[in-house]
């Protein structure tokens, strides 16, 4: 007899805390820009040049991250994820061990060092727990562990909100350790993935092992084995290239409307207050605050993944969140920022409970990992680009304007392409 499939609510909660903790951790040095600044005056370190030398420890991990995320999407197809995880958790303790260090040394090179690989580490964790979570959940609920997960990106508010209060409260090397010790905990938690997976590989090797007494039923199963086992020989023998160029035409139009609204999103999370201060004269507090807004409304996002998993409406769910996101970069650039931030917010949620589950339907699982990892890194190359462009917009206008365009255009044209989408899903149906 088959053992039913079972939906693993401890690995979807186990690896929304190592993600939340990661979000966390991403944010707390541009959460500390003022304090960071203020303290490496001591090594005769200008704030521009703070601003310069941090910027550009960004773009090289950008950089870095258009090779590397999509070898670690390779590397989760071949190894698993949970011990991808294992290392991912153990690198994000140690990089955030070097931005501790950095303020108890009082030296700013080792605050360089681990921030690049604090973004080199976390950038591909996001691959690797959304392929845990699909991998170990039921199609039935994918949308809704999915939409949990995806609760960690309340991370980056919780940072910007809490950060500044912890380093006036008990200094900024206090502040640093406590994240240090929640980044240390992700490594505990990785391993209880770990074993989970292990145990649930375990499972399904007893059930395809079980020997049922009715032969009919036995011949089918070696049948489907020996179509498996073959099947997997000829996935083997297949190059990256050749896997990825079999993928579905609907992975190919979405995956430029998933990667291109990442790096909006991306511009806007670390750009955002000095948009803000920029374009609406709002001092620093408050521009940080609005700017948490669109993270902090990640605690609905449980909720749309479970609509979402009831209504069925990927293609019109896509176009809403695109919709969304053009409506909200205009109306925190020329209306209101605060409204703007919850419309953005609403079309950052949307894109999020939709993407994942998405995928799982168009990509085989055997390639999710490599088709998450393929995003990933165009999104970090068009990302490079784009915080290059910022960077000399910036110096030479002094205005934040010309990004609000930017990201206007860049809105539309992925607003386009997910009605494109929908078009394309409807031809292949006839």
């Amino acid at each position: 007899m088959h053992n039913q499939e079972v939906q693993r609510w401890d690995i979807v909660i186990y690896s929304t805390l190592i993600m939340l903790i990661c979000s966390y951790c991403m944010q707390e040095i541009p959460s500390l820009h003022s304090y960071l600044k203020e303290n490496f005056i001591e090594q005769k370190i200008q704030g521009y040049q703070y601003d310069e030398y941090i910027n550009i420890s960004q773009s090289v991990s950008f950089g870095l991250l258009i090779f590397l995320a999509s070898y670690v999407g390779y590397l989760i197809d071949k190894f698993k994820p949970g011990i991808i995880f294992v290392v991912q958790t153990f690198l994000l303790s140690f990089s955030q061990f070097l931005v501790f260090l950095s303020i108890y040394l009082n030296k700013f090179w080792i605050l360089l060092a681990g921030r690049t690989l604090l973004y080199l580490v976390c950038s591909p964790m996001f691959i690797t727990s959304k392929v845990l979570i699909n991998n170990l959940t039921t199609q039935s609920y994918k949308g809704t562990s999915l939409g949990i997960a995806f609760l960690s990106v309340i991370g980056y508010g919780l940072s910007l909100q809490i950060e500044p209060f912890f380093v006036d409260s008990f200094g900024l090397q206090t502040c640093t350790f406590i994240t240090f010790t929640l980044a240390s905990a992700t490594f505990i938690f990785s391993l209880i993935c770990f074993r989970i997976e292990e145990a649930e590989s375990i499972s399904k090797l007893k059930e395809l092992s079980y020997i049922d007494m009715n032969q009919n039923i036995e011949n089918k199963r070696d049948d489907h084995q020996i179509n498996l086992q073959e099947h997997e020989q000829i996935i083997q023998h297949e190059s990256y290239l050749q896997q990825m160029k079999n993928l579905d035409i609907l992975y190919w139009i979405f995956a430029p409307i998933n990667f291109l609204s990442i790096v909006v999103c991306t511009v806007v999370e670390v750009c955002g207050p000095a948009l803000i201060s920029s374009q609406w004269n709002y001092n620093a507090t408050l521009s940080t605050q609005i700017n948490s807004i669109s993270q902090l409304l990640g605690v609905f996002m449980p909720l749309l993944g479970y609509i979402l998993d009831k209504i069925n409406k990927d293609y019109e769910w896509i176009i809403l969140a695109m919709l969304n996101q053009l409506i909200g970069i205009f109306l925190l650039g020329f209306i209101s920022p605060l409204i703007g931030f919850i419309v953005f917010g609403i079309a950052f949620c949307l894109r999020i409970s939709v993407q994942s589950p998405y995928l799982t339907k168009i990509v085989p699982k055997n390639n999710l990992g490599k088709a998450v990892g393929l995003i990933r890194s165009l999104k970090d190359f068009f990302a490079m680009i784009m915080f290059f462009y910022i960077s000399q917009s910036v110096k030479i206008t002094h205005s934040y304007h010309n990004i609000i365009l930017a990201l206007i255009m860049i809105s539309l044209l992925v607003f386009l392409l997910s009605i494109g989408l929908l078009i394309v899903s409807k031809k292949k149906k006839e």
